[in-house]
């Protein structure tokens, strides 16, 4: 399992310059569940390029901003940890297919656009195998890369010091798309034509190779790939079928194509890491990574009066009380990592978590320990920012 450090897109927004209801985390997280976007997401940033006039100007055009993503779209892989850019792009594969939702209606289904909509759907999904579907297929790349985030479903997800705010705006326009509903099928169907041309980012696919992270997700995505040409095929029907019914508008299915353009290019913007993390965010972090895998395991153990079982519960982690508290426990001796049971009995040979962490791990408990001398805390804008992905709480 990797530990993984707070992105530095997060450490580098001021919590007090945005309400807490703008932040890109509480944007997904109502938009996932069915509320209405903010009014100043109502409207896709305006295309820097001119709308192509037909069908096969606009495939051309995917074509050419896939090509400028393979040229320059990857971030250069010094300094670029493969496993942040894999995990910052889940919230948006986890939920690959989300934007055809308001084209797939029953009511729909039974003209030709609807038909290929609906087939489009039904390949994202897995083609009625839940495993198959693509987001199941990158969660479980995810995994065969020894990488992990909370449930999807979960409350935590959002919350995952693991991903930083522009991970969850990438996701946005996709889930803008699918709950716009039919008036604004038009830049749906641009942004699934999009996704589809364009597949997976290029640094995406880089880091993939980087941690030899494979699977079946990579493969359906490669270009050429069976299911990746029937992919497009469909793309090209869905649109076909939209023009076919008269006086299609290029423009709206460029814009919706062009939203998702520029996503991902302030995405890969915010790869590129200004700063080491601090002790505080690394350890953070590398709570957040474990704590699923370590509940049910710490029922005996008691921190504070508490059970550490109960703190580990993911459905209620609040890796910051949990920190709080060891670094009062017996189990710490704040500036001396080499005279802290933690990391001199817990996690050495003999020890109850022997061979659970890495050494690299271990280096961040190490390094937190020292810290806590100077800050026995984490600092102020680190604890607003994750109260405000909490929700305030």
């Amino acid at each position: 399992m990797n530990a993984l450090h707070t992105p530095a897109s997060d450490r580098a927004a001021s919590p007090g310059s945005r309400a807490p209801d703008a932040w890109p985390r509480a944007i997904y997280r109502r938009l996932r569940a069915g509320e209405p976007a903010p009014e100043d997401l109502a409207d896709e940033p305006a295309p820097e390029a001119a709308a192509p006039d037909g069908i096969e100007a606009f495939f051309a055009a995917l074509t050419a901003l896939r090509d400028e993503d393979e040229r320059c779209g990857a971030p250069g892989d010094e300094g670029v940890d493969p496993a942040r850019v894999l995990l910052g792009y889940a919230p948006t594969a986890l939920l690959d297919g989300c934007w055809l939702a308001a084209a797939v209606r029953v009511r729909h289904a039974d003209g030709a656009l609807g038909a290929a909509c609906l087939d489009a759907f039904y390949l994202e999904c897995g083609e009625g195998d839940p495993a198959r579907h693509h987001g199941a297929l990158y969660g479980a790349a995810l995994a065969a890369a020894g990488l992990a985030l909370p449930d999807l479903g979960s409350p935590t997800f959002e919350r995952s010091v693991c991903l930083a705010d522009a991970d969850f705006a990438l996701a946005i326009p996709g889930l803008r798309a699918a709950q716009l509903g039919p008036a604004r099928l038009p830049e749906a169907l641009g942004h699934h034509a999009a996704a589809t041309v364009l597949g997976p980012p290029a640094a995406v696919r880089r880091a993939a190779s980087r941690a030899r992270c494979d699977g079946l997700y990579f493969t359906e995505h490669a270009e050429g790939a069976e299911t990746d040409r029937r992919a497009r095929d469909l793309a090209r029907r869905c649109l076909d079928a939209y023009a076919a019914g008269g006086a299609p508008d290029w423009s709206r299915v460029w814009r919706g194509a062009w939203s998702l353009w520029a996503a991902r290019r302030a995405w890969l913007a915010s790869l590129r890491r200004a700063a080491p993390p601090s002790a505080w965010e690394a350890m953070l972090a590398l709570v957040e990574a474990k704590a699923r895998h370590a509940f049910g395991f710490h029922g005996r153990v008691r921190i504070d009066g508490q059970a550490l079982d109960d703190a580990f519960d993911p459905a209620r982690l609040d890796a910051r009380r949990v920190l709080l508290r060891l670094a009062r426990s017996p189990w710490i001796v704040p500036g001396r990592p080499d005279e802290s049971p933690l990391v001199t009995r817990s996690v050495q040979f003999g020890g109850p978590m022997f061979g659970v962490f890495t050494d690299a791990e271990v280096d961040v408990m190490r390094a937190w320990i020292r810290a806590l001398i100077e800050a026995p805390e984490p600092p102020a804008a680190l604890r607003a920012a994750r109260v405000a992905r909490r929700g305030g709480a």
